[in-house]
């Protein structure tokens, strides 16, 4: 095997690091031609380092190396609080404002672009099909394909404004199912003609934005391969993109280490298969075993002919497009901080008022807060150690009774510790297939207290807990939407959001209360 050839394969994977500076075992693989890199919660601890981790990166890789990073808002949020913590998507989608959701999307792409990222994987462009979905939720705008194009669009092109590329992902739509594909290989039965006609219009409007790269999801389209195949290594579904989308940008797959993938196959075969099937760009994240193996594995593809030559270089032109259309080093713009506290006040939702508990009076010490432990990454405690909605509620009541209940808290645990207390404001997150989270609101309910439910995940969380008589929807967890959410709490601020999901059987698409 030649270090051409070894070369050539490299130019088409992106890896992994393992730390927050650059290890000599990634020096090696970068010896070996990689130049596309992702970063990881676990690149991070503060900005001047990501800054020192690129330019390494770059000292090394040379200075066209693609950095990319998952950057949505929400609960998917690397960067912890290096940049802005923004709102999830779905909460910005629930303030309605497009041109909003493109000045944000601008700055967020400066913020990467200061830290020396030029790679953006978002927006989601995937509708919200089944709301069970545990991977997607609040990560997509909506699951309305008209309202879901307009935002994919404004965040594609404030990223373009910025010079940082975006992705759409998850093609053709990872939405209608409830599998995790990081665990196992789901299965969407949809057809092409129902991929298109709905699934698909968002990944055309990021198109004709400009988006600049594909993510192709590890989901099993039955109505597309016969045999449990997952998208990334599909000819079928490489087709559906270039030929019925008359997409020519960059296909990316997800990481080849998910459950997905790993259930069928080994990591060096599958990202063979990924790139024989039309992948432009496979992604192995995490181990520098499975990045060598990877490596090896498509540079004999390359001398036997399983990758036929014209796909690599149909592929390697793609990638050199992009590193032509990216820049980085853009001054910080300051902060997002206003525009995120914006998205959260004007995009926290009412969705149920029905017992008049709102407003609730400042000072008043007959509250108490329920939240609930390790449910969501993203969450930043305040300087107190208190979970962002009870330090916004303690700010206002400071002799709030607050408890962090965890799964095995028992419902008459939680309900004795607030004996004594009239009203009770339940953060929870993601309730539905969490049970303890169901039992705790209703054994407050029959304990005779006043539950007012903040959702600080997806909206869903009232299908869980039906009879509780007030709901607000916050979208995410960060402390901007807490803040928003105790806001209206307090009658500080009229709400303003509309749901941009139906909570089905109970509320429609773009319900919600405004004075």
């Amino acid at each position: 095997m030649t270090d051409t050839l070894e070369h050539q394969a490299a130019a088409v994977m992106m890896i992994g690091l393992p730390g927050l500076s650059l290890d000599d075992t990634t020096r090696a693989i970068i010896a070996r031609g990689v130049r596309s890199f992702l970063l990881f919660g676990r690149n991070v601890e503060s900005a001047d380092q990501v800054r020192n981790l690129c330019a390494e990166i770059r000292a090394a890789a040379g200075e066209d190396a693609i950095i990319a990073i998952d950057h949505e808002g929400g609960r998917v949020n690397r960067l912890r609080d290096v940049v802005t913590n923004w709102p999830s998507p779905m909460g910005w989608a629930a303030t309605g404002d497009v041109p909003l959701v493109r000045r944000a999307s601008t700055v967020m792409a400066q913020e990467l672009s200061a830290l020396g990222i030029n790679l953006n994987f978002a927006p989601v462009a995937d509708l919200l099909g089944d709301y069970r979905n545990p991977v997607l939720g609040t990560r997509c705008f909506s699951d309305d394909p008209g309202a879901t194009s307009r935002f994919v669009a404004a965040f594609v092109e404030g990223h373009r404004a910025a010079g940082v590329a975006s992705t759409a992902k998850h093609f053709p739509g990872h939405g209608d199912t409830p599998t995790d594909s990081h665990v196992d290989l789901p299965a969407i039965a949809r057809s092409p003609e129902q991929l298109m006609g709905e699934d698909i219009i968002p990944f055309l409007a990021a198109m004709r934005a400009g988006v600049e790269a594909f993510m192709i999801s590890h989901v099993w389209y039955s109505a597309l391969d016969r045999e449990p195949t997952p998208a990334t290594l599909s000819e079928a579904v490489a087709g559906l993109a270039r030929l019925d989308a008359g997409y020519d940008g960059l296909i990316i797959t997800d990481s080849m280490e998910m459950g997905a993938i790993q259930s069928l196959m080994a990591t060096e075969q599958a990202v063979v298969r990924a790139l024989r099937a039309g992948a432009d760009m496979v992604m192995v994240s995490h181990g520098s075993d499975r990045q060598r193996d990877s490596l090896t594995a498509v540079a004999r593809a390359l001398e036997d002919g399983t990758v036929p030559a014209r796909r690599l270089e149909e592929a390697c032109s793609r990638i050199a497009r992009l590193r032509e259309t990216t820049r980085y080093g853009a001054a910080m713009p300051g902060t997002g901080t206003a525009l995120a506290e914006e998205i959260a006040r004007r995009g926290v939702t009412l969705v149920r008022e029905d017992a008049d508990l709102l407003p609730l009076a400042r000072g008043e010490g007959n509250l108490g807060v329920v939240t609930f432990s390790g449910l969501q990454g993203s969450q930043v405690e305040d300087e107190a150690g208190l979970p962002p909605l009870t330090a916004a509620l303690a700010r206002r009541v400071p002799s709030l009774s607050h408890l962090l209940a965890s799964p095995e808290t028992s419902p008459a645990e939680t309900a004795a510790r607030l004996d004594g207390v009239g009203t009770v404001v339940v953060g929870s997150s993601h309730a539905v297939g969490r049970s303890w989270q169901a039992e705790t609101v209703n054994s407050l309910l029959d304990a005779g207290k006043h539950v007012i439910s903040v959702a600080l995940g997806d909206p869903f969380d009232l299908l869980a807990y039906p009879r509780v008589p007030t709901f607000i929807a916050t979208y995410s967890d960060v402390p901007a939407s807490a803040e928003a959410a105790a806001a209206i709490l307090f009658g500080e601020q009229a709400p303003e959001g509309r749901l941009p999901v139906e909570i089905p059987g109970l509320y429609p698409r773009y319900h919600g209360f405004r004075q």
